[in-house]
């Protein structure tokens, strides 16, 4: 449910009508009208989410370094998580009965400008960590409001 509004007197949606498209993974969607009372699916419309953009200051991250965030498309005004996992891994610090350690690091958070980009200059902080041997790991940014699911990732190398 992204929101509701009132049909006019001739049964059509008012001219300016506009709803919020929640933070979803990039993809095809529908999107739906259905009465109030009835519930049923009245008419449908397809639209794409288009996949934001993520960039960092570089390529090697070096334990107890900052790197820099920056990036495009998200939601506006957004708060999100900035997570450090194994490759082929897409969730990090989640919640709910999982039995197993989540995977990972949180890197911090960022809030996205009015326009959904990250404001320049914004640092998460490489925690320390052992290796003897450069590894593949991904970074990415998690869904806010607890989704705890990455939405874009970039491969990075950790060089201990």
């Amino acid at each position: 449910f992204i929101g509701p509004f009132t049909a006019d007197s001739g049964g059509d949606i008012p001219a300016g009508t506009q709803v919020a498209i929640p933070d979803l993974f990039a993809g095809s969607y529908a999107i739906g009208v259905i009465q109030k009372a009835g519930g049923s699916m009245l008419t449908s419309a397809p639209f794409t989410v288009v996949a934001p953009r993520l960039s960092l200051g570089t390529t090697s991250l070096v334990p107890m370094s900052n790197v820099t965030v920056s990036g495009s498309g998200y939601a506006p005004s957004s708060v999100y998580t900035v997570c450090l996992v194994p490759v082929g891994t897409q969730d990090c610090g989640y919640q709910g009965d999982r039995e197993e350690v989540p995977p990972g690091y949180q890197l911090g958070t960022l809030t996205t400008a009015a326009d959904g980009n990250i404001p320049s200059g914004v640092q998460v902080s490489i925690p320390a960590f052992s290796s003897t041997q450069p590894r593949q790991e991904v970074v990415g940014l998690l869904l806010p409001g607890g989704g705890f699911i990455m939405i874009v990732t970039l491969p990075v190398i950790l060089v201990g």
